[in-house]
């Protein structure tokens, strides 16, 4: 190569290495609309800790300690040390590499080979051979195929973050979804409980009734079965709010006696109130899932231009050095000294069409990522619809169960007064008596599943968490994360 061909070369080189093989990725934009279709739906920014709004101590502890104890959310974060490990061993293929070596040989030349030891002078049959090295390497990214695995590594690295917000999100919802599940319960037990007063009651009545001959046998038996029905109803219930509670305990990350006792506690009342929600627009930033989506389709736009840097050539700078000696004493003579350079050009000309097919799978996959992204804001959009109607409507419900709870009360207490005065069978006061406890059970379990309700839509708008620039959930600075911080 002649001096002119040299002087382009040195001047393209530092060209190519500022710029990177592959597509730039550019965040994607999906329009996501302004509206609710809910129109009744509050576009104030929802609040940041939901759970506190329930204004229960209670459900606050379990939910902060499972937030950082729960073993769902301690694996998440122990993938973030992977992924960070993970992105140093990819970002250490673009600096020097360097080993040093030392060994001491003894060993037996051969008297009948090409230079035959104790024949020629100065090769001796047995020798001893010092040596001490230090070698270097260092592969020039030309091409930026390094740089571009470091930024998929960097993608990835986010993703695994946004993946352990994701999981805290879900860990959250579903601490106060069984927590509900267990307070609801107790609501239900009073509702039976307050239903076995009441057939106990009217029980007592009629056989007092019988004792003076006012009513018959059969009736007694109507009422004594009545109260059997109604006793019958607490197991199940029991059961639930047992279950619920013992439930927390593997949620929190602890032994099922340490929650067990909750089963027992006060149940206090809940709040249910319309909520604000934000717009459509703020799924964006609160939701870590669509946020996790985004940096997946990152990193996988990055993966083309490491497919791509196959394409071009490699240049490798190797350098080595040290001291070899027959002799201890000679090793660092410097007679011994050894060197040498070895610059190193590799490029894959003829392959038979795998670096095309890997350029086409990585083209591939970013394409999947896109859709995968655009699937995450639709289902976040699908799924916060859901939740804001269903909760909208379970309040409606409350109302309409509390309504009709007063109304079957009203109708009870006349009938029982007119079977008392003679006026009617008992077979009235028994209906009317039923339709009280199935209402009081109803308006039960119609606030249990409002609250549910309510919780599954705190969980479809994120859960409260804001968008990676407010304070972090993970520790992203420590190189092993071993503590959860809430925001």
């Amino acid at each position: 190569m002649n001096p002119v061909r040299h002087l382009i070369l040195l001047l393209i080189l530092p060209m190519l290495g500022a710029c990177a093989v592959g597509p730039d990725y550019q965040p994607a934009d999906f329009p996501v609309g302004e509206q609710w279709a809910v129109h009744s739906a509050d576009t104030r920014s929802p609040p940041v800790q939901w759970w506190q709004r329930f204004d229960d101590p209670v459900l606050d502890t379990l939910i902060e300690q499972a937030l950082v104890e729960n073993h769902d959310v301690r694996i998440a974060v122990e993938r973030i040390g992977e992924a960070r490990a993970q992105r140093g061993q990819v970002a250490s293929q673009g600096r020097p590499q360097a080993s040093t070596s030392a060994s001491v040989v003894r060993e037996r030349q051969s008297e009948n080979g090409p230079i035959p030891a104790g024949r020629v002078p100065g090769i001796e049959t047995y020798q001893t051979i010092y040596d001490l090295g230090l070698d270097a390497s260092w592969e020039i990214d030309l091409f930026g195929r390094v740089r571009r695995a470091v930024e998929s590594a960097d993608a990835r690295l986010e993703a695994r973050i946004e993946q352990v917000r994701d999981v805290q999100v879900s860990v959250a919802a579903e601490v106060a979804r069984v927590y509900f599940q267990m307070r609801g319960a107790q609501r239900e037990l009073v509702a039976v409980d307050a239903a076995i007063a009441a057939s106990q009651g009217t029980f007592d009545l009629i056989q007092r009734r019988y004792a003076t001959g006012s009513a018959s046998l059969l009736e007694l038996r109507k009422a004594e079965a009545e109260l059997d029905i109604a006793k019958a109803r607490v197991p199940p219930v029991v059961a639930r709010r047992d279950g619920a509670a013992l439930a927390l305990a593997v949620l929190v990350g602890q032994l099922p006696e340490e929650t067990y006792q909750l089963a027992e506690s006060a149940d206090p009342a809940v709040a249910l109130t319309p909520v604000p929600v934000g717009t459509r627009a703020d799924l964006l930033r609160r939701r870590p899932d669509i946020r996790r989506a985004e940096r997946e389709l990152a990193a996988a736009t990055a993966e083309i231009g490491v497919a791509e840097g196959e394409l071009y050539p490699r240049l490798v700078l190797s350098v080595g050095g040290g001291f070899t000696a027959l002799d201890a004493g000679d090793v660092f003579d410097s007679a011994s000294r050894r060197w040498s350079v070895l610059p190193f050009f590799s490029w894959r000309i003829l392959d038979g069409g795998r670096v095309r097919a890997e350029i086409d799978v990585a083209e591939s996959r970013q394409r999947q990522a896109a859709l995968a992204y655009e699937r995450a804001i639709l289902s976040a959009i699908g799924e916060s619809e859901r939740a804001l109607s269903s909760y909208t409507q379970s309040l409606a419900a409350i109302s309409l169960q509390q309504a009709a709870l007063g109304s079957v009360r009203a109708s009870e207490a006349l009938t029982r007064r007119q079977y008392e005065a003679g006026l009617v069978s008992l077979l009235p006061l028994l209906d009317a008596q039923r339709q009280v406890n199935e209402v009081q059970a109803n308006a039960a379990r119609a606030d249990t599943e409002a609250a549910l309700e309510l919780v599954r839509l705190y969980k479809a708008l994120g859960g409260g968490w804001e968008a990676p620039d407010s304070q972090a959930l993970v520790s992203i600075d420590e190189p092993n994360p071993t503590t959860l911080l809430i925001p």
